[in-house]
């Protein structure tokens, strides 16, 4: 009865919806409106996505692989977003002393919060499994028993990579609970798994050849020889998964005939690996939680000699103590510079052209280096600190509000701080790719300016959106950071810029040089039309 009531807390507000129901301000509840329209829209674009690839895989004659297929990316999928988020879904520090005076079990609180980051999962794969499921059934007329497993399939897959995830939630926690800088460890071990599960994903196509994504013609009319080409390639590459991994075939085949025998091993097996976890946690889940939010009063106080310091160096100092402060905040928004980092490094080892050869033959010819300046563009634009910035001052927003300090000061120190922090690493970046990247003067240019140019904008973009969408009523900060609307939205800055690398790919000549030149001309008259807007905020009504 008590996991049925702590479950029942855990999703009470899921998506917000609670929110939007009970929320009595108008402007409030239109944003929240929108805001959960947008989750559904892309939930659709998802569903629809993972439907046309499903439907490509069998017009190309490889039906058979669509159930493995989506299967393995919607638990790829589960655990990655399972790591990320493990820790600061199973250990929170808002309501830590609220639950502490409560007569309730580690265990039972802790089976509620693996339940969360298990019911989390399952939605997301509901949008992967059901569509390509439906398409395989439909395309290869399966009987009933088939559309039966289809909904077992869905609520078992999420169990093991939850799991695997709470796991390493649980080590994340011990580690940092142990450790005198909670921060710095928490951001070296989330850099830790980022890079990590990049490289395990290099050596996994390295090792099978298998890729994410299938790229066909977007001819009505393909050619059958391509068709061939294009399905025995498939085949080639499965086989390879197969070889490495010898699970994949057997639950391959368990998943074709809708086996609900062979579905049943499998939930055995996950629920075998899921309840130890639940116990472990929960054992243990007090005495970590004690440790990770300690805090240490320091009685002996000197006065020093006092300095003065402008308004706009006080304000950044103020914005780097505060970032600095969280392990949540500074984990989530470090992750895109240190992979731009990474990847220049990257580019003096790897040849681009190969790897995008090894998906086979292709309807266009591809250059890869011409998207390097909007690939690195786009890494460094993926999260930046000023989405969350205004967000992250939460209930202590009225003090900004009310000091004699203009909002151009205010949110100007915002926008220079996120600058400030992530300038070093665009220089470093710069600096490898003179040794890294064989390029001509011009093309040059075009690497230093994009992602420069692309920087600020979603500096800007970011501050502006949580200017638009703030959220102050939070209670954990990964609400701010991982959840909230600004940072949600602001991704959308990143898909202009992912257009654009793409079709640097195709064009050459004064084309791609007129695609340059236009992207950062209108990454210019953007920047200054947001800065111009930033500057109208005000922030004392």
């Amino acid at each position: 009865m008590k996991l049925v009531t702590l479950s029942k807390y855990e999703l009470v507000n899921f998506l917000g919806i609670n929110e939007l129901r009970k929320v009595k301000n108008p402007t409030a509840k239109k944003q929240k409106g929108f805001i959960f329209g947008m989750l559904i829209f892309l939930y659709i674009c998802l569903a629809g996505y993972t439907a046309g690839q499903a439907i490509m895989l069998a017009v190309l004659g490889t039906a058979e692989y669509i159930p493995i297929l989506f299967f393995l990316s919607a638990f790829a999928m589960n655990l990655v977003v399972g790591i990320y988020r493990a820790k600061s879904t199973i250990y929170r520090e808002s309501d830590l002393e609220l639950v502490s005076a409560f007569p309730l079990s580690g265990v039972d609180l802790a089976a509620s919060r693996v339940f969360r980051l298990y019911f989390d999962n399952m939605i997301v794969g509901l949008a992967v499994i059901i569509p390509a499921f439906l398409v395989y059934g439909i395309m290869t007329g399966c009987g009933a028993v088939f559309y039966i497993s289809i909904l077992i399939v869905c609520i078992i897959s999420p169990i093991l990579p939850t799991a695997i995830a709470s796991w390493i939630g649980i080590f994340f926690a011990a580690v940092i609970a142990r450790n005198r800088h909670k921060v710095l460890t928490e951001v070296v071990l989330v850099l830790i798994i980022v890079l990590g599960s990049f490289a395990f994903s290099g050596v996994i196509s390295a090792k099978t050849g298998l890729t994410t994504g299938i790229s066909v013609s977007e001819k009505k009319e393909m050619d059958e020889q391509m068709k061939l080409e294009m399905a025995a390639m498939i085949g080639e590459k499965m086989v390879s998964l197969e070889k490495a991994f010898p699970l994949v075939k057997p639950l391959s085949a368990v998943l074709q005939k809708g086996g609900l025998s062979g579905i049943l091993i499998y939930a055995l097996i996950s629920l075998a690996v899921m309840v130890p976890t639940v116990i472990v946690i929960g054992k243990n889940f007090f005495s970590i939680s004690k440790r990770l939010f300690v805090t240490k009063n320091h009685k002996e106080y000197r006065i020093e000699e006092l300095k003065k310091q402008s308004v706009l160096t006080a304000l950044i100092k103020k914005e780097a103590a505060r970032y600095f402060s969280s392990g949540i905040y500074v984990s989530n928004t470090i992750i895109g510079p240190v992979m731009a980092v990474a990847l220049t490094v990257a580019l003096g080892f790897i040849d681009l052209n190969k790897i995008v050869a090894s998906a086979g033959k292709l309807p266009v010819e591809l250059n890869v280096y011409n998207s390097i300046p909007f690939l690195i563009a786009l890494i460094y634009c993926m999260m930046t600190i000023s989405a969350s910035s205004v967000s992250m001052e939460g209930k202590n927003w009225w003090i900004m509000r009310t000091l004699p300090i203009s909002a151009k000061e205010i949110l100007g120190a915002k926008l220079l701080f996120n600058m400030i922090f992530i300038a070093p690493f665009y220089i470093v970046s710069e600096i490898i790719m003179l040794f890294t990247v064989n390029a001509g003067f011009l093309e040059r240019i075009w690497l230093i300016l994009i992602p420069g140019l692309t920087i600020v904008f979603s500096i800007l973009f970011g501050l502006f959106l949580n200017l638009k969408f703030p959220k102050f009523d939070w209670g954990n900060e990964v609400e701010v950071v991982k959840q909230s609307a600004a940072v949600g939205l602001s991704l959308v800055g990143t898909l202009p810029v992912l257009i654009a690398c793409m079709e640097s790919m195709i064009l050459t000549g004064t084309g791609l040089v007129l695609l340059n030149a236009g992207f950062s001309l209108a990454l210019v008259i953007l920047s200054l039309l947001l800065y111009c807007s930033i500057l109208r905020t005000k922030l004392k009504e």
